[in-house]
Formats: structure tokens, sequence, C-alpha cells
């Protein structure tokens, strides 16, 4: 019988470590693609709290992301902020667009840069 019960443990055990890591892999609800129609490439995109003073990290590292092209975002599930997100881009040119509105990534997937606005849905 002891043999039986170790075995049934074991194999809780091993499901719920299946399980926690699969639901720290899931996406974010805050996570988006970001779609360049802005005529140019941009080489650095970033997106911060809509309360924060700061900008935070460029989030394409050191990739660009060329005109027609998109990119998918993602956040970090454990870090907790609002939905609510401004954006900056640079572009190759050294040219930059702000968009401070506050856009709910919580209710949008997708962000649609274009040249001088931008879209979601």
């Amino acid at each position: 019988m002891r043999s039986q019960t170790t075995w049934i443990g074991r194999a809780v055990l091993i499901f719920i470590l299946i399980l926690g890591t699969t639901v720290s892999q899931a996406a974010d609800v805050r996570d988006f693609r970001a779609f360049n129609y802005t005529g140019s490439v941009i080489t650095s995109i970033y997106v911060t709290d809509h309360w924060s003073i700061d900008w935070h990290s460029d989030v394409l590292g050191l990739h660009t992301l060329p005109d027609g092209y998109h990119t998918t975002i993602s956040f970090n599930p454990l870090t907790m902020t609002s939905c609510f997100f401004d954006f900056k881009l640079v572009f190759a040119d050294g040219s930059t667009q702000t968009y401070a509105q506050g856009w709910n990534l919580c209710k949008f997937s997708a962000i649609y840069f274009y040249d001088g606005y931008l879209t979601a849905n």
C-alpha cells in the first residue's frame, strides 16, 4: 500500500509542477502586437505606464521594426502595473513620435502606428 501512495503522491507533484509551468508561461492581458505603418524604420519603441514620468527600456532591444512589419510586445505577468500605457517611437533618422494618451492595453491586442497617429483594436 505504501508504494501505491508514494506513486500517487509523485504523480500529483508532477501534475502540479507541469500546471505551474504552464500558468507561468501564459500570455499577459497587456501583451500586444505593434504594427509599423509609418513609412520609416522604427529603431526603438518605448512603452511606459501612463502615469510614469520616465520612459522604460527600449522593447526592441538590438532589433528594428521595418515599415510594413509587426512584432509582439510581451509583459512580465508577475510585474503588476495598470492597463494604460504611452508609447514613444524612435526612427532610423533620429526623429521621434510620442503617444501619451494612455492606451488601454487590457482592451486592445494590436496597436497600429502610422505617420503621426495610431489606432488600436
